[in-house]
């Protein structure tokens, strides 16, 4: 499944949470998950959520490891191996 990552999802992110950041929104979204249950971990480089966790892609990493550094960010796309 790809993922995108919006500038709404940007906007509304929280830098340094797992569960209110830019992609852990988008995963949400294109889930149509309404609740929490999406963790999104730099550090590890892991997706937490049902069915996981899954590596998270290197552009991913990337994005949010700038995000929460407070650096401008756009729009990215990823893939999320979920069935």
């Amino acid at each position: 499944m790809t993922v995108e990552v919006t500038a709404d999802h940007i906007k509304k992110g929280k830098p340094r949470s797992c569960s209110k950041c830019p992609a852990a929104h988008a995963i949400r979204s294109a889930l149509g998950l309404k609740v929490p249950g999406v963790f999104v971990n730099a550090i590890s480089g892991y997706i937490s959520m049902k069915g996981g966790p899954y590596k998270m892609p290197d552009n991913l990493v990337d994005f949010v490891r700038r995000f929460d550094a407070g650096e401008a960010v756009s729009p990215i796309s990823f893939d999320l191996p979920v069935q």
